[in-house]
């Protein structure tokens, strides 16, 4: 299955009434998705990344890489974003070859 860039998955009220939307990243998002995992690292959040990115070429990098992926249906990723802010990201990376039916599940939410 293949997705757009910044296709609406779903959008949902929070018990405490805040408003979330869910969908896939974009290019407008390479600067908050820096900020994003840079946080992420700061706080020392339990993910797979130990130190922040220094660059925008670096995440420039990183994003081009999943958007392709995306197009090519090896990977699916959506972000979470309150108030136009991206709070999470999500992302499945499907394996190639004879591990076709085998995924990695990545799940990130800033602490706020």
């Amino acid at each position: 299955m293949k997705f757009k860039q910044n296709q609406l998955i779903e959008k949902f009220t929070a018990k405490n009434g805040t408003t979330i939307i869910l969908r896939t990243p974009k290019w407008n998002d390479l600067n908050q998705l820096l900020e994003f995992i840079n946080s992420l690292v700061k706080e020392d959040a339990p993910i797979l990344m130990a130190v922040k990115r220094k660059t925008k070429k670096e995440e420039t990098k990183w994003l081009k890489e999943k958007l392709d992926n995306m197009k090519k249906g090896k990977e699916f990723s959506i972000v979470g974003e309150i108030s136009g802010k991206i709070v999470g990201s999500s992302e499945i990376r499907i394996f190639s070859e004879r591990s076709v039916h085998v995924g990695q599940l990545g799940i990130a939410i800033v602490k706020n």
